[in-house]
């Protein structure tokens, strides 16, 4: 049974099928020997999809002082909401009793709005890291160590600004990087070495400007290689002219320029597969998916299973609608959290079962909407319950919210605490203020910092290296100690000791644009959240009885028709690649 659906809010139309019906039922809390179904969504995947991102602030971090010690803090929340905010020490301590911001559900009011004032009232913790050492300003991290400015990954060592970064080491401004070391600029690749703006790569050592390559060992501007050495776009040549070519490029900021430009030029000659899968099993539709099976409408996952509408999810079965979830079971609607089961509507939680509508949350059971809870079990806005009590009131609120359209639905987009401007939403699905106003989410007003004294401009990299100039030390004390200006945008940011440590002695030239922009730019390499129904581009002689002289597969894929890639299916394109 198929339901098609009008979006309330872009009014779109999509469909219901039987796979997420199926689901729903699976999904609906049991409470008191009744089962409290729960409605297909009201909106699309892509409205659903930007609801749960507006609620995830990656990024942008702002000071405050805590509420609880009055010690300075840098949080995700910013002052102008008022929201009590906690440092990591307060949050997991005894200090703040968090049945004192506890209230009773008034049926003659939207559950929505008494959540919001329990947000305001509840305590939050600033940004969500665990198990840290040396790891001020990061943020969705866990188990690092000396790491700055990451976001959304674990066991990194000495990386900086990274996004997504799993157990790698001395890797910086990458994107989608796992079991790596010594990466710059590279995106979505995979237990590789040494090597400096790669997208799509595997167990590469020593490359350079190179896509979908894997094996590969000192290749420069190449595509589509496998086990290769010493290829320079794609041409093979000898060690000593390989060497030659490539210090032409890489020995100055205006070489590696150079290399970019010839490079997006270079690679529209080539051929790219539909979809990136990795031992997955043909059940699957998404792209860039590892180890995946049974998913659907899936993007950027490991190890799922039986999934659908879900992106950046990792070791997770029986998922809908998704957002960067790991490690748990049976989670529907939710996004930001690690070890969810049986649960629906949650937000940056971590280990919760049998919850829904909860926010900042851990190590805790039978939760309703809640805030900010630790250890607990038959909670619902805050306030302690017996078993028996909790499932009767529980059942009571569903069908208050019921009655007003809010029961199946998550926290509305305008409740988010942070500005649309400011969150992952902005980033994936971007819109102007005024198409903000109309989807009535919040717009954040930047407070970017004017900066007129004390602005360092940065030098050739060959100036902070102590064998080529005699002030090599004083040029490294005002690069660390001034304020870099991004040419791009004009906002400030620095580079700090370490960082500058780096990249002096990989030889790296210092970046000129502000840590979101180039943020921005290799998020850009990626394809839209989306699938196209195409055909296969290869055409020649082998298809010439065909209708249009082109190979017939047809396949789901996340390359836009308007795009300039040649797209071929599994088959035509293993044929290409050498």
């Amino acid at each position: 049974m198929n339901q098609k659906n009008k979006c309330h809010r872009c009014s779109k139309e999509y469909r219901v099928d039987e796979w997420d019906l199926n689901f729903l039922k699976k999904i609906s809390p049991k409470l008191d020997n009744e089962v409290h179904s729960i409605d297909s969504p009201k909106l699309c995947f892509d409205c659903r999809m930007t609801t749960l991102m507006a609620w995830r602030n990656e990024r942008n971090l702002h000071p405050l002082a805590c509420s609880c010690c009055g010690k300075d803090i840098i949080s995700v929340f910013s002052k102008e909401n008022n929201y009590k905010v906690l440092c990591s020490e307060c949050f997991w301590s005894d200090k703040v009793d968090p049945h004192l911001s506890s209230t009773t559900y008034d049926k003659k009011k939207s559950f929505f709005d008494q959540f919001d004032v329990l947000l305001h009232n509840a305590k939050l913790l600033t940004l969500y890291a665990a198990n840290n050492e040396n790891c001020e300003y990061v943020n969705q991290e866990s188990d690092d160590n000396n790491c700055y400015l990451c976001i959304g990954g674990y066991g990194n060592q000495d990386c900086y600004h990274c996004t997504y970064s799993l157990a790698s080491r001395k890797c910086i401004d990458c994107l989608g990087i796992t079991d790596s070391e010594n990466l710059y600029e590279c995106t979505m690749c995979f237990s590789c070495y040494n090597c400096q703006h790669l997208y799509n790569c595997t167990n590469c050592r020593d490359c350079y400007f190179c896509e979908d390559c894997v094996g590969c060992e000192n290749c420069f501007g190449s595509i589509n290689l496998r086990y290769k050495k010493y290829y320079f776009f794609n041409e093979q040549l000898d060690k000593k002219e390989y060497k030659r070519k490539v210090a032409e490029y890489l020995g100055s900021r205006e070489g590696i320029v150079a290399a970019k430009s010839k490079f997006a030029e270079h690679r529209l000659d080539f051929v790219f597969k539909y979809s990136f899968r990795f031992f997955c099993d043909e059940s699957c539709d998404g792209d860039i998916l590892i180890q995946c099976k049974d998913v659907q409408n899936t993007y950027y996952s490991a190890g799922a299973q039986n999934t659908k509408n879900s992106y950046i999810i990792n070791q997770i079965k029986d998922v809908l609608d998704g957002l960067a979830v790991g490690r748990g079971e049976l989670v529907y609607y939710s996004g930001s959290s690690i070890s969810l089961f049986g649960s629906a509507f949650c937000s940056s939680c971590y280990t919760l079962r049998n919850s829904y509508y909860c926010f900042m949350c851990y190590n805790s059971n039978d939760l309703f909407g809640c805030v900010g809870l630790n250890h607990k079990q038959y909670c619902i806005f805050n306030k302690q319950y017996t078993k028996q009590e909790y499932e009767k009131e529980v059942a009571r609120i569903i069908s208050e919210m019921r009655k007003k359209s809010e029961w199946g639905e998550f926290f509305p987009i305008g409740m988010s605490p942070f500005g649309y401007n400011e969150s992952m939403a902005m980033e994936y699905y971007p819109k102007d203020r005024q198409e903000i106003k109309k989807i009535k989410a919040n717009w954040r007003e930047e407070d970017i910092q004017k900066i007129n004294s004390n602005i360092y401009k940065p030098k050739d990299i060959s100036q902070y290296h102590i064998d080529n100039n005699e002030d090599a030390e004083s040029e490294i004390d005002k690069c660390i100690n001034g304020i870099l200006k991004c040419e791009e945008s004009g906002r400030p940011f620095r580079i700090i000791s370490r960082e500058l440590a780096q990249y002096i002695e990989r030889n790296i030239q210092l970046p000129r644009l502000h840590p979101n922009l180039r943020h921005r730019d290799r998020l850009g390499k990626l394809c839209k959240i989306k699938l196209y129904h195409r055909k296969c581009m290869n055409e020649g002689p082998s298809f010439a009885g065909t209708t249009d002289g082109r190979c017939t597969n047809e396949f789901e894929t996340t390359y836009a028709p308007e795009r300039p890639e040649k797209v071929y299916c599994e088959s035509c394109y293993q044929k290409e690649i050498i």
